[in-house]
C-alpha cells in the first residue's frame, strides 16, 4: 500500500469535522482502480464509498474529481473525504448529544427535524428486559417509533433520550 495519512479536512458537517484520508501511491506499484484502493487498502464501507463519490470534494487524485472506476498510478495522490460517524442512540446518550442539536428544528414552521438526538420528553416505558448492551421493550401499538411529521415529542425515541 503508499503511504497513508489522515488530517482533519476542515468542512464541518453539523457540528463535527469531516477527515481527509490521503493515499501517496508510490513507484513501483502497479496502477490499482479507485474502488479496490478504498475497499482493500482503506477498508472502507460501501456506504462510506457511497457517501465520498456522491460529494464534490470527495474522491480525488492529484486534486482532480474522479470517479471510483478510475485508475490510480504510480505517483499519484488518492484524497477521500468521509463525514463523520454517526454515533448510536445509546453512545450518544452516554456521552451527551456530542455538539448536535437536539429536538425540533423552528425552519419556518415545515416542522423537520435535524439531525441529531430527537428532544428527552418523559413517557411510558414498558422495559422487559435492560442490561448494558440492549434494551427490551413492549412498543403499544400505536406509538410512533422516531420523530416524523406531526409528531416531534410524542415517540418512542424521545422517551428512550429521556430515559438514558
Amino acid at each position: 500500500m503508499g503511504v497513508l495519512e489522515e488530517e482533519w479536512a476542515g468542512i464541518l458537517w453539523g457540528k463535527q469535522m469531516a477527515k481527509k484520508l490521503i493515499v501517496r501511491w508510490n513507484e513501483g506499484q502497479e496502477q490499482k482502480r479507485v474502488e479496490q484502493v478504498m475497499r482493500q487498502e482503506l477498508a472502507l464501507t460501501p456506504h462510506q464509498i457511497r457517501s465520498a463519490k456522491f460529494r464534490e470534494e470527495g474522491i480525488r487524485i492529484d486534486g482532480s474529481q474522479v470517479r471510483i472506476n478510475a485508475y490510480l498510478h504510480p505517483g499519484e495522490v488518492l484524497e477521500v473525504l468521509l463525514e463523520p460517524e454517526r454515533r448510536s442512540l445509546a453512545e450518544a446518550a452516554a456521552g451527551g448529544a456530542g455538539g448536535c442539536r437536539q429536538g425540533r428544528e423552528d425552519n419556518g414552521g415545515t416542522g423537520s427535524v435535524e439531525a441529531g438526538l430527537p428532544e428527552a420528553v418523559p413517557g411510558p416505558l414498558d422495559i422487559l428486559y435492560e442490561d448494558e448492551d440492549l434494551i427490551v421493550l413492549n412498543k403499544p401499538a400505536g406509538l410512533v417509533v422516531h420523530p416524523a411529521h406531526g409528531h416531534y415529542k410524542d415517540t418512542l425515541a424521545n422517551y428512550l433520550t429521556f430515559y438514558f
